[in-house]
Parts: structure tokens; C-alpha cells; sequence
């Protein structure tokens, strides 16, 4: 039998040979060996799936990520050794481009590593589902959701949803903070409501074959219409990966009661056709707020078009993901920094992890007379490149400036080993809450992580968490009044 876990630390200790052998040049020699190498190894990851049948499911969030990681860190190096117009300021400094690429590689193998690790499942058994607590005060969040929302729109102004997200030419950007704390409050509320009713649903009597269409009925429409309409007019602002992440979240509960995958032919339809979409998206989010103020959807589109088409001439092997691809720029910008000795010694992680709790940040500003800003990891690399506008950010990155190159290691394995086992609750029962609040937020960011954060999931699901448990304190306590 294959021990696919023996397998990926063959490859880590091929990558980690390969990073300390690293030249201070861009060697396309070097590369190229690199990426055979790692060829191999997903290969050989295919393979011993089918032969154990084991997670051969495309819809996991251990899939998306694996997918956004070799976009993300590996699409423009591979550009660049086959020969396309790369353009190679992207790589920020070409004396850590293969130090870099071989890290990432390192990290790659450690999270398969991770992933591969077979969980123990726990003996779990219930007579019925009686036994499990069902969630009531749906309403009330459901209208907190509206509450914010509203909040957000006085702040704002509708003009916002015409390009306003992108205002600042990154497509990243709430200018006003407090409209940005409504926003991060209204995205709570409409997590807390999807994730009570699909856990109610989840743990229900009911043997009613779900199909989609009933899926979207046990919601409430006036739930639905706010939710889709977010999702829209965030589309329309230019902040595609808020709907991105919004619809993956109410897919997500259509998965686990269904127990859905899907084909891989449609499966790569959505990469491509979504990575064409969303970055004409992005490119009508920038025209509309600054060069184009006075011009209609319509002609926005047909420019966003027309500026993606530029794109196409002997630039990428798969265009439509080359956006995303630009995120290796920070990546390297924090590898760079990190080389040259710069650590933060955990502050980072740490700050994210307290941000879930309300009034921390302005509690460590008052004691300490610091800026938590100053902490986040985005920041700190739009300082360091003194760019006017955000850059992003990149999960491994994130780690290495926070605790350097052995615990970047470490934690890359521990969140495979998350990953696999969130995703086997979309075919196993589970009856931990905090670990079905995790599969909804890990599963939605799943594919944009690799340029994000792998902690600031878990930090909103602990938010998440404390409201949720004590709303079934309420309930059990107002019971017993």
C-alpha cells in the first residue's frame, strides 16, 4: 500500500536540498528541474488517490487551495522558463527568485504532507438527532443584516456599488472606517444565518431529498434577496472577491447537506470562465471610479474586455488566471524582507487572532499607544515598497515575517492536516460546531487564501463561535425561565 505521507517528505527533503542549492540568479536551469520535480509529485498524488480512492473529490477546500497556491506561487516562474512575455519586475528581486520558488515548493510538499495524514475518526453516535441543539433568533440576525447594511450605505453612498471598491485602483479598498466595520458586521450576520439554518437542516429528521432548488427555500426570501443582492452589487463596486466569497459560502451548505461534487469538465469550465469574468470585473471596477465616472455598464464592460484581450499575446500559458498569477510580487517582497533579517516574532499571527474580539484593537492602542495596522502583514509590505495602494498579501509570506522559515513549515503542515479533516465532514457527519463554522469559512476563502491569510478565517470562526454558542445559551436558558 502507498504511504503517500513518506512520499511528500521524500519531495520536501528534494526541495529543502534544492533551496539551500539555490542560486542567486534567475536559473532557468534551476527552475525548470524544479518543476519536473514537482510534475512528479502531484502526479504521483493523482495516482495514489485512485489506487486508495481516497478525498477524490474536486470540490474540497484542500483542491481549491492546492489550486490557488500553484497559481499564486508558481504560474509566473513557470511563464517565465517557457518563454513568455513575463514581465519580471513582478518577481520584485531576481536574486531570491529561486530560493523563493524552491521555498514555495517546500511549503507545497509540507501541506500535502499534512493532508495525506489519515484522521481518526471519533466514535460518535446518537440515537437521533434530538440530542443535537437547534438554533433559533434566525430573525434577528436577519435583520441586524439589513441594520448594517443600511449603516454601511449612509456611510458610504450608494455611488460606492458603481466602482467605488475599487476606487483607489487596487480593488482592495473601504476608505471609511467606520462603513468598513459595518461591512465586517454585516458579513457576520449573513455567515451566522447561513450557518444556523444549514445546521438545523443538517441535524434535522428530515429524509426529503435535497436538490438545489429546495436548498434555496429553507431560507427565508427576504434572507435571500439581501444576500444575492450583495453579492451583486459588490460584483457591480469591483469587489469580486467579496461575492466570490459569499456565493462559495452558500454553496458550501448546498455540499454538505447534498453531499455534492462536481464534474471535472465543468470544474475547469469555472476556472477559466471564472478567471475571465472576474478580471474583467476587477478592470471595470477601476474604470468606473476613476476614468470612466460618466460612462454606463455597458461600455464598462466592453473596455474591461477589450483591456483583458490585451492581455493575450504571448503572456501566459493560461490568461485567464495571469492576474491572480501578479500576487508572487508580494511574495517575494516579504521573502526579500525576511532574507534581510526582518522578523516580527509572532505579532502578526497574534494580532489577527485577537481581532476577532470587539474593541481589542482599540484597547492595545490606548495601553500601548501602537497602531495594530502597523502589525498586518499588507501593510507592512505596502511600507516596505512604498507603494500608494495595497498589494495583497500571500499565506506563506504572512508566516515567514511572523515566525520564520521552520514554523512557516510547521504551520503549512498543521493547516493540511485541518484541511483534510474539514474536508471529510462533507462526507462524514460531524456534531463539533466550531469545526462545521471552520468548513463554511475555509471553504469559501479556499481558493483566494494563497494571497490572503490562513489564520483570519480562523479567527472570524471563533467570532462566529461565541455568538452562535451563546445564542443556544439564551435559548436553553429562557427555556427554563
Amino acid at each position: 500500500m502507498i504511504n503517500t505521507n513518506y512520499l511528500h517528505f521524500i519531495f520536501f527533503l528534494i526541495y529543502l536540498g534544492a533551496y539551500f542549492l539555490a542560486p542567486s540568479y534567475p536559473d532557468k536551469n534551476y527552475i525548470s528541474i524544479l518543476f519536473i520535480v514537482l510534475f512528479i509529485e502531484i502526479l504521483l498524488e493523482i495516482i495514489s488517490r485512485k489506487i486508495l480512492n481516497k478525498n477524490n473529490r474536486l470540490l474540497s477546500i484542500g483542491n481549491l487551495f492546492l489550486l490557488g497556491f500553484l497559481i499564486v506561487y508558481l504560474q509566473a516562474p513557470l511563464d517565465f522558463i517557457l518563454g513568455y512575455n513575463v514581465n519580471v519586475d513582478w518577481f520584485y528581486d531576481l536574486s531570491i527568485l529561486c530560493p523563493s520558488i524552491s521555498f514555495s515548493m517546500i511549503c507545497f510538499s509540507m501541506f500535502l504532507m499534512g493532508y495525506s495524514k489519515k484522521n481518526k475518526r471519533a466514535n460518535i453516535t446518537f440515537s437521533n438527532n434530538l440530542n443535537i441543539k437547534k438554533f433559533e433568533h434566525i430573525s434577528f440576525f436577519i435583520c441586524l443584516s439589513y441594520v448594517m447594511f443600511f449603516l454601511f450605505v449612509l456611510l458610504e453612498g450608494f455611488d460606492f456599488f458603481i466602482g467605488g471598491y475599487g476606487a483607489a485602483g487596487d480593488g482592495t479598498t473601504i476608505s471609511n472606517t467606520s462603513s468598513l466595520r459595518f461591512f465586517n458586521y454585516l458579513t457576520l450576520c449573513l455567515h451566522i444565518v447561513v450557518i444556523m439554518i444549514v445546521w438545523n437542516v443538517y441535524h434535522s429528521n428530515n429524509n426529503i431529498r435535497m436538490t438545489f432548488v429546495r436548498y434555496i427555500k429553507i431560507y427565508p426570501p427576504i434572507f435571500l434577496i439581501l444576500f444575492f443582492s450583495i453579492i451583486i452589487l459588490w460584483l457591480t463596486a469591483g469587489g469580486r472577491m467579496i461575492s466570490i466569497s459569499l456565493f462559495l459560502f452558500f454553496l458550501c451548505g448546498y455540499i454538505v447537506l447534498v453531499k455534492y461534487d462536481m464534474k471535472l469538465v465543468i470544474f475547469l469550465f469555472l476556472i477559466v470562465g471564472g478567471g475571465y469574468f472576474f478580471t474583467i470585473l476587477k478592470n471595470i471596477g477601476g474604470l468606473l471610479a476613476t476614468n470612466l465616472e460618466s460612462a454606463d455598464i455597458l461600455t464598462s464592460i466592453q473596455i474591461g474586455s477589450e483591456i483583458l484581450d490585451s492581455y493575450a499575446y504571448n503572456t501566459s500559458f493560461l490568461i485567464p488566471t495571469r492576474e491572480l498569477s501578479f500576487s508572487i510580487y508580494v511574495n517575494n517582497l516579504l521573502y526579500s524582507f525576511w532574507n534581510e533579517g526582518g522578523l516580527f516574532y509572532g505579532l502578526p499571527l497574534i494580532f489577527i487572532f485577537f481581532r476577532s474580539i470587539p474593541g481589542f484593537s482599540l484597547l492595545i492602542s490606548s495601553l500601548f499607544n501602537v497602531d495594530i495596522k502597523d502589525f498586518s502583514v499588507p501593510y507592512i509590505a505596502q511600507v516596505i515598497d512604498n507603494s500608494p495602494f495595497g498589494l495583497g498579501n500571500s499565506c506563506i509570506g504572512e508566516i515567514l515575517v511572523s515566525i520564520g522559515f521552520v514554523g512557516t513549515i510547521i504551520f503549512i503542515y498543521l493547516f493540511g492536516v485541518l484541511f483534510r479533516k474539514l474536508d471529510d465532514i462533507f462526507s462524514d457527519k460531524t456534531y463539533n460546531l466550531f469545526l462545521f463554522i471552520l468548513l463554511f469559512l475555509y471553504f469559501s476563502e479556499s481558493f483566494m487564501i494563497p494571497r490572503f491569510s490562513l489564520f483570519t478565517p480562523f479567527s472570524d470562526s471563533i467570532m462566529i463561535y461565541i455568538i452562535m454558542s451563546c445564542s443556544l445559551k439564551f435559548k436553553t436558558n429562557k427555556s427554563k425561565c
